[in-house]
């Protein structure tokens, strides 16, 4: 069933009192959560936000099954709150959480005194004149080049230029881009209800205002591209879909999905067959390639050496990884063979699949993270507005459990050792793994939630 589907059964009635439970404890862990992110230790940080994160799925099924009028007032009852705990986390220093904004603001400074950030890592010695900066010192992993992606590189620059190495601008893209985001989502959504799973999940006000990662630009590009599918609006959705790959490579494995929903569309509508259907798609796409050109272009004196660092960081980086630990036990010093193999596999699957255009753009992107070696937190963002298209439970347990990750901070803070704890694995992906299975197996019972 795809978004533009009407759903026959109409919304249960949610019990009062759970939704008024769900609304106190949610309201109250976020007030906590909030305070102890601007002075509490990474322990009394990591406890806050259990209760947060757990009773999203409760309050978001609640608030969807709304019986009520959904009109204006409804929409200003619901995203005003959500928008005052984005805006609360404002002043919050994002190293409670992760460094990388000062990456990505240091990449800004390079390219904006005309350094190409893919030549140099921060260490080297040719960036001295750089370095007599406060930003210098915040920056981690200061031998590693950059990994970012142009689009992206755009996005620093322009945040360094506003504000020259503060954070407001950020700030401010990612809330303007999130407006944009719940705007297309609203267009998508046949109920508008279920706008509550986006502007209530913690995980996305957490990492997109809090720990300010880019991925939010990503998301809003992605979903643009989908929206402008549905308008059959293909020269801009091939531009639209490519900018949020290049913004995080992660949907660069999403791309097929609308070429092949473009030629479906095609052929639907002119009648035309397979073949010349594809030939009619391409022109959008070759278009597109031209624009990812473009915006490679101010970085492409280092050669190949663009995708050093992101080759590095894949084949040697690890974190919380689930399928492809168990690819470790089982392949040795094969592990990467048989990862590519998986993961080719498992794309093809659902690139043949039957699934709505949502739910194949949705299995694409977390077929790649589920059978690679990272999974922080904030890569799933990209996949979040898809997700909650074709809704399942399954989803909606990945982003609660997801949170029991962060764990790493408490010991990395007590320790200083970065070392991650198997039972937080455990507790993360046997749940969801295992309703993902049910689902699977009695697929045509289970549901949208």
């Amino acid at each position: 069933m795809t978004v533009n589907q009407a759903r026959s059964a109409r919304p249960g009635r949610s019990p009062v009192l759970v939704r008024t439970a769900a609304i106190v404890v949610y309201c109250g862990s976020a007030a906590l959560f909030s305070l102890f992110l601007y002075q509490g230790s990474a322990s009394s940080v990591y406890f806050s936000g259990i209760p947060l994160f757990f009773s999203f799925p409760v309050l978001a099924m609640s608030l969807s099954r709304w019986e009520g009028r959904c009109g204006k007032a409804w929409l200003v009852a619901v995203v005003a709150p959500a928008l005052l705990f984005r805006v609360s986390l404002w002043g919050v220093k994002p190293e409670v959480l992760s460094n990388d904004v000062y990456r990505y603001l240091w990449d800004g400074k390079l390219s904006w005194n005309r350094i190409n950030p893919f030549s140099y890592a921060p260490a080297d010695d040719r960036l001295a004149p750089l370095k007599n900066d406060p930003l210098y010192d915040k920056v981690a992993h200061r031998t590693f080049k950059t990994i970012y992606p142009p689009v992206s590189q755009f996005v620093f620059m322009a945040a360094y230029a506003m504000g020259k190495g503060r954070l407001w601008p950020l700030r401010l893209i990612y809330l303007l881009a999130e407006a944009g985001l719940v705007l297309l989502l609203l267009g998508l959504l046949r109920d508008r209800r279920r706008i509550v799973w986006y502007v209530f999940c913690p995980l996305v006000i957490v990492e997109t205002h809090a720990g300010l990662h880019v991925d939010i630009i990503s998301a809003v590009l992605l979903t643009a591209a989908f929206a402008l599918l549905q308008k059959r609006s293909f020269f801009p959705m091939a531009a639209a879909a490519v900018s949020a790959a290049l913004t995080k490579y992660i949907p660069v494995v999403a791309l097929p999905v609308f070429f092949l929903e473009q030629v479906r569309s095609v052929r639907s509508r002119r009648g035309a067959g397979l073949a010349s259907a594809a030939v009619h798609s391409l022109p959008a796409w070759l278009l597109a390639g031209l624009l990812a050109i473009i915006l490679f272009l101010p970085f492409l004196g280092v050669g190949w050496s663009l995708f050093e660092q992101l080759l590095i960081y894949n084949r040697h980086w690890e974190f919380n990884a689930s399928l492809y630990s168990i690819c470790q036990w089982v392949a040795g010093d094969r592990t990467f063979f048989v990862r590519l193999v998986l993961t080719a596999a498992a794309l093809l699957a659902v690139y043949a699949s039957s699934m709505g255009a949502e739910a194949r753009v949705k299995w694409s992107m977390l077929s790649l993270l589920l059978l690679g070696p990272t999974l922080y937190p904030w890569y799933l963002i990209c996949l979040i507005p898809f997700m909650f298209m074709d809704l399942r439970a399954s989803d909606a347990v990945l982003v609660t459990v997801v949170y029991l990750s962060y764990w790493i901070l408490v010991t990395w803070a007590d320790t200083g050792v970065w070392r991650e704890n198997a039972s937080v694995k455990l507790l993360q992906f046997v749940p969801y793994y295992s309703l993902l299975a049910f689902e699977l197996v009695r697929r045509r019972d289970v549901q949208e939630l």
